[in-house]
């Protein structure tokens, strides 16, 4: 079941992380139109923030389940499993 959980987490997941490629994709083309300091400050500031978008499942994976945390620490297929599920959700 945990491995199942797993699996709807991370497709929910890619849902989510498609809409926050959009959005960083419209925003920088919005800032491609400004001047070129704000450009490249606020180009910067946006990308910070979609580094710690794209990252944030592992942290939020390992709050929300606590078994998921136990069972990554222990359990090596499930260790692998999790991270080729983090890979592919962007996919």
């Amino acid at each position: 079941m945990l491995w199942i959980l797993t699996a709807v987490y991370f497709l929910l997941y890619s849902m989510v992380i498609w809409l926050g490629f959009v959005l960083y994709a419209k925003s920088l083309l919005y800032l491609g139109k400004a001047g070129k300091i704000a450009k490249n400050l606020v180009g910067f500031f946006v990308y910070v923030l979609f580094a710690c978008f794209l990252v944030s499942p592992l942290f939020i994976a390992f709050s929300f389940v606590e078994s998921w945390r136990v069972e990554f620490n222990s359990n090596q297929a499930y260790m692998i499993y999790f991270l080729l599920c983090f890979l592919s959700a962007p996919i």
